[in-house]
């Protein structure tokens, strides 16, 4: 990658342009803001990063003619516009400086107020430019920030090309070291810059059809494009495509857009000297090693701040996510050549201990994380969750084999490939939330959502943080059972967003001081907690493909085909999608959950349920049609269930297979007659079902040959593991795991 300008979006003539229109979009915003500091006439203030305009004139306004403000700007065009924009408006007491905001050359503790609006967004190591914004502001002086995350920016209906182009941008961002979502970041940036008394506004606005800011992103990507094409992100021709494609989207009134949510954070300077404003703040950001000793300050004691870690990982096939950690600073070069692992590392069994691998000892593999997931969410008085998923690949960038990732990237390219749709999911995951007294009378209840306290709207907050759109939290069916559901997402993203939604609900119970308990049974004899993935398709539109309202259960013909591959396979799918031996305590009569290989239309006990359309929703009945499969839980890897479900889909297309015809009364039939109209009995255990799966030739084709018998050493090594427990010691092991 070729040196860049150290400014994100450059600094071209129509960039300057927006910069201008920006002002204009938002002066009220910044008005408040100023505002809420009590900015007094004669006062002193500099704005770092003005552009072309700034907030240059609301504080000419602000501090009158007895007082100033200078402004600093890198781009010496920027400041050619911004001198001649004062001199157009006759404003005298306003002055821009070029200069770098990290190092302005101005006189320390010299001005009343330093702000910045939409600065650190775009600039690498924002840190810099705040502690030297807190150095210019006198003692008692304020500094203020209006920053962004992109975290909830987006639009609906969801739209493939405004996905590439976001990947491609988040990817461009972090590889010239710029934090999209430094907006959460701004207090804590404050806070270790010395600041007290700091305090926040959070904005969030609706991109409406006539609404300027409504193809800002559109704008911020347009003014990428040589760069992005020429650093092998993106082809010319592919980027103009998407660019089409999106423009058309934004010009549709129908199209949602919201924008991304705004930080407006100040912060005062301390009445202290700045000898001890940098001790407060070292107490503030450290911590101490070593014994304590009587009779002595906390600050005398030697302090250590802490490093930001990152940790990269993969779902494996234990449906654990597991990988290493790394110092932040190192991101960059790790985005580029990953983690390292060994090969016996897949083998590394739900309960901990590898029991067997066909590897030994030898063998290294790289774990490479995706830039597109990353998740970076803060707690109170917690270091924060920073990760990144990722895929296994070979010493020579290749896929590996046996990587769960791309065992559900090749499924969806030969879905692509065959029919030239994409796959669209959400997942439905339930678990135990032990932060609650079990009480089964209070199923569904008031009460047992109320007693959860503040788990729900912590866990759900950190989800949306995390970059998943909630769109359910429940109380369930069984004691302390809870669900929680996410908005669909299109291919890979779809299986992400499970294990994000996974790892969210157990680092939330666990600030609180408890666990969530995703085990697929609790008890022998309980209730099983279920996942349950909702699914459709995509034109290369984005527009659905699965609705018919004439075929067989409103599916359309490749619909009815692709359903039809997941209940041709099905008996062995459970092999992949329910992987644990309590699994089949679960999958049994009378209680809700499947054991037929059975479509059922609107049937919470079939397999394959065909879902309601409401016609209360706003969404038309074909965006909202989808069909759940219900024979999974968290013990297996989202991307091997996903992935499954994807290739038994395809082979449905590819041999045009027909769906059963459907029984009017499913539950009345004998096991005889359900036989003779070809509906199979599920697997009643993990052994029966790997059996199955081992005969498969077509999962034979999916997996590849090794990998297949990978997969099936490493789950009947699980399997005998357990032998000689009793059904409950069992569960337990589970539990204990998940």
């Amino acid at each position: 990658m070729t040196q860049r300008e150290e400014y994100f979006l450059g600094h071209s003539l129509p960039e300057q342009r927006r910069l201008q229109q920006q002002a204009h979009e938002l002066a009220d915003e910044s008005a408040w803001l100023f505002d809420q500091i009590g900015l007094a006439p004669g006062s002193r203030v500099v704005e770092i990063g003005c552009g072309p305009q700034g907030c240059l004139e609301l504080l000419s306004n602000r501090v009158g003619p007895t007082g100033s403000v200078v402004g600093v700007e890198l781009n010496d065009h920027a400041v050619e516009l911004a001198r001649h924009f004062l001199s157009d408006r006759g404003i005298t007491n306003v002055e821009v400086r070029q200069g770098h905001g990290a190092a302005t050359g101005l006189p320390r503790q010299s001005f009343h107020l330093a702000t910045a609006r939409l600065v650190l967004v775009n600039i690498p190591e924002p840190e810099k430019v705040v502690a030297e914004m807190a150095a210019l502001v006198t003692n008692g002086g304020y500094v203020a920030l209006h920053e962004a995350d992109w975290t909830a920016h987006i639009c609906e209906p969801r739209l493939p090309a405004w996905d590439r182009l976001m990947q491609v941008f988040e990817v461009y961002s972090i590889e010239n070291g710029i934090d999209l979502h430094v907006g959460r970041r701004v207090v804590s940036m404050l806070r270790a810059a010395g600041l007290i008394d700091i305090r926040t506004n959070p904005l969030i606005h609706v991109y409406g059809p006539d609404h300027s800011r409504r193809p800002i992103f559109l704008q911020f990507v347009n003014n990428l494009r040589d760069r992005v094409v020429e650093d092998g992100l993106i082809s010319g021709d592919e980027f103009a495509e998407c660019m089409a494609s999106l423009e058309k989207h934004l010009v549709d009134p129908n199209t949602f857009v919201l924008s991304h949510v705004y930080i407006q954070a100040w912060g005062r300077k301390p009445q202290t000297s700045s000898s001890s404003l940098q001790s407060n703040r070292s107490a503030r950001s450290s911590y101490t090693m070593g014994p304590r000793t009587s009779g002595r300050r906390a600050l005398d004691r030697p302090l250590v701040e802490r490093e930001p870690l990152v940790f990269a990982g993969t779902c494996d096939m234990s449906g654990h996510l597991r990988g290493k950690g790394f110092p932040a600073a190192d991101l960059p070069s790790r985005l580029k050549k990953g983690v390292g692992l060994a090969y016996s590392q897949i083998m590394i069994s739900a309960f901990g201990p590898i029991y067997e691998t066909p590897f030994g000892t030898q063998g290294d593999v790289i774990l490479l994380p995706d830039p597109e997931t990353r998740v970076h969410v803060e707690f109170p008085d917690s270091a924060p969750e920073s990760f990144y998923l990722g895929d296994i690949v070979t010493g020579e960038g290749r896929p590996w084999e046996y990587c769960p990732r791309d065992f559900l990237r090749r499924a969806l390219a030969d879905l692509k490939s065959e029919s030239g749709l994409d796959l669209y999911a959400a997942f439905e995951q339930e678990f135990v939330f032990t932060g609650v007294e079990g009480r089964p009378a209070f199923a569904y209840a008031l009460d047992s959502f109320r007693r959860q306290g503040v788990f729900g709207e912590t866990f759900v907050a950190a989800l949306r943080v995390a970059g998943v759109t909630p769109d359910s939290f429940l109380a369930e069916y069984a004691p302390r059972q809870f669900e929680v559901t996410s908005a669909p997402a299109i291919g890979v993203k779809a299986a992400d967003e499970a294990v994000v939604t996974r790892e969210m609900a157990r680092a939330v119970a666990w600030r609180l001081g408890h666990r969530v308990i995703f085990a697929p049974m609790i008890e022998p004899e309980g209730i099983g907690n279920g996942t349950h993935i909702h699914f459709s398709l995509l034109d290369s539109e984005g527009k659905p493909a699965m609705y018919d309202p004439l075929g067989p259960c409103e599916l359309s013909q490749v619909g009815a085909c692709f359903v039809a591959g997941i209940l041709r396979h099905l008996p062995a799918l459970t092999a992949i999608t329910a992987p644990s031996v309590a699994s089949y305590f679960r999958l049994t009569p009378n209680r809700w959950a499947p054991t037929w290989a059975n479509l059922g239309y609107r049937d919470r006990g079939a397999s394959v349920r065909v879902c309601p359309i409401f016609t209360t929703a706003e969404e038309d009945a074909a965006r909202q049609f989808n069909v759940e499969y219900r024979v999974a839980d968290a013990a297996a890897s989202p991307y091997m269930v996903l992935g499954a479900l994807v290739h038994a889909g395809v082979d449905g297309i590819r041999k045009q297979m027909k769906l059963p015809p459907a029984p009017t009364n499913f539950w009345a039939m004998s096991e005889a007659d359900r036989a003779a109209a070809g509906i199979a009995r599920l697997p009643a255990s993990l052994g029966e079902a790997l059996d199955i799966l081992a005969i498969s030739e077509e999962a034979r084709r999916w997996f590849g040959e090794d990998f297949l018998a990978v997969y099936l050493q490493f789950k009947r090594s699980e399997i005998k593991a357990l032998q000689g427990l009793n059904p409950a010691e069992v569960c337990q092991r589970y539990v204990e795991a998940y």
